[in-house]
C-alpha cells in the first residue's frame, strides 16, 4: 500500500515537473518562428501547429531530468515528515521504497523507446518539412518586398508592399524560363501559396504580356485571377536531405548513403545507437536521486553538497554519453563503448542498490 502511494506521488510530481519543464523549453523554440509569422502572416493556431511538431523531442529530453527530480521532491518529503522512518521501522527496506521508481521508470523507459522508434522522428519529419515550405516563402518574400527584386532561375519578381495578413501588393513578375515565350505579369494584388507541397503564386486583378520571339508577336491577357507556378525556381525546389533526427531506426541502421556519403552514414548510425541507450538514463538519474535521499537520512535538510553531488553526477552523466554520441559520428567504435559506459553505470547502482550492508548503513 506505501509503494502505491509514493507512486501515485511520483506520477503527480513527474507529470507536474516535466510538464513544466517541456513548456518552458517549449517556449524558448517556439521564438524562432516569429520570422514566420511577420514575413508569412501565420495564423495563431498555424503557430501552435507547426510548434507542437517539437514536443516529442522535448519530451525525451525533459522526461529523465523530470523524473529523477521528482524522485528526489518525494522521498525528500517523505523524510521530512517522518513517513520515510515509519515505513523503514515498520520494516520496510529500500528495495521496497524503490519499488514505484522501477515500475515508473520501466513505463517512462517504453513511452521514450516509442517516442525515440517512431512519434520522435515523424513529428520532426512534419515540422522540417512544414518549415521548409515556410522557409520558401520567407526567402521570396524577404528578396521581393521593400523595393528589391528576387530574381532566381529565371523568375524576377518584385513586390511594393506586404500587408500583414500575407497580401502582396504592387506584384511585377518576369518570367524567362521559355526563351522563346518571356512573359511578364502585373497585378494588383496576390499571395503566396502551398499546393501540394509546391509553391504558387494567385494573382489578383492584373495582366499578363506573352511575347512571341519567333513571329516578334506580343499577347496581352487581362484577368481577375492568375495562378503562376513557382516550383521551378532554384530557391524553391532544391531537394532536402532528412536530417538523422528525421529516419526511423531502420533508416539509420541501413542508410541509402552507405556507399555514397559514408561520413554521414556514420552521422546516421550514431543517432540509431543513441536512440537505444538514451531511454537508459531514466533509471539511472532516478537511482541517483534516490541514493541522494537515503544518505541524508539522518539530516533534517539536504545539505548543499548532497544536492550538489547529485546535480553533478547527472550531468556528468549526461555530458559523458552526448559527448560519445558527437565523437561517433567520426568514431563508429564509440557507438559501442557508449554502451558499455551507459551499462557499467547501471550494474554499479544496481550493485549498490542491493548491496544489503550498504542498504543498512
Amino acid at each position: 500500500m506505501f509503494a502505491c502511494y509514493i507512486g501515485k506521488l511520483l506520477i503527480k510530481t513527474t507529470l507536474l515537473i516535466v510538464l513544466g519543464l517541456t513548456m518552458a523549453v517549449w517556449a524558448g523554440q517556439s521564438l524562432r518562428f516569429t520570422e514566420f509569422i511577420t514575413h508569412c502572416g501565420l495564423s495563431g493556431w498555424e503557430f501552435l501547429k507547426i510548434a507542437s511538431y517539437l514536443v516529442p523531442d522535448l519530451t525525451l529530453v525533459t522526461f529523465p531530468i523530470g523524473f529523477a527530480l521528482a524522485v528526489g521532491v518525494v522521498y525528500h518529503r517523505l523524510r521530512l515528515s517522518c513517513q520515510l522512518i515509519v515505513a523503514q521501522s515498520a520494516g520496510l527496506s529500500p528495495t521496497n521504497l524503490a519499488r514505484p521508481i522501477f515500475a515508473l521508470s520501466a513505463g517512462i523507459m517504453t513511452i521514450m523507446y516509442s517516442f525515440n522508434l517512431y512519434f520522435a522522428p515523424l513529428s520532426m519529419q512534419r515540422f522540417k518539412d512544414l518549415e521548409f515550405q515556410l522557409l520558401q516563402k520567407v526567402q521570396i518574400l524577404s528578396a521581393a518586398e521593400g523595393g528589391n527584386v528576387a530574381d532566381r532561375a529565371g523568375i524576377a519578381i518584385f513586390v511594393r508592399q506586404k500587408c500583414t495578413d500575407g497580401t502582396l501588393r504592387g506584384i511585377v513578375m518576369h518570367d524567362r524560363r521559355n526563351a522563346s515565350a518571356p512573359r511578364s505579369i502585373y497585378a494588383d494584388r496576390g499571395q503566396l501559396i502551398q499546393h501540394d507541397k509546391l509553391p504558387r503564386l494567385v494573382l489578383e486583378q492584373g495582366q499578363r504580356i506573352d511575347f512571341d520571339v519567333a513571329t516578334q508577336r506580343i499577347t496581352t491577357i487581362h484577368f481577375d485571377k492568375y495562378e503562376a507556378d513557382l516550383s521551378s525556381a532554384s530557391f524553391l525546389t532544391h531537394q532536402r536531405t532528412r536530417k538523422p533526427y528525421e529516419r526511423f531506426l531502420g533508416e539509420l541502421f541501413s542508410p541509402p548513403e552507405s556507399k555514397t556519403d559514408p561520413v554521414f552514414a556514420q552521422k546516421l548510425q550514431a543517432e540509431g545507437h543513441q536512440r537505444l541507450t538514451s531511454p537508459f538514463l531514466v533509471l539511472i538519474f532516478a537511482l541517483i536521486s534516490f541514493f541522494s535521499v537515503l544518505k541524508t537520512q539522518g539530516q533534517r535538510y539536504v545539505s548543499i553538497r548532497s544536492f550538489g553531488r547529485t546535480v553533478f553526477f547527472i550531468i556528468a552523466i549526461e555530458c559523458l554519453n552526448l559527448g560519445l554520441f558527437n565523437l561517433s559520428n567520426t568514431l563508429p567504435v564509440l557507438n559501442f563503448v557508449n554502451y558499455g559506459v551507459v551499462g557499467s553505470i547501471l550494474v554499479i547502482l544496481l550493485v549498490q542498490f542491493f548491496d544489503k550492508k550498504r542498504a543498512r548503513k
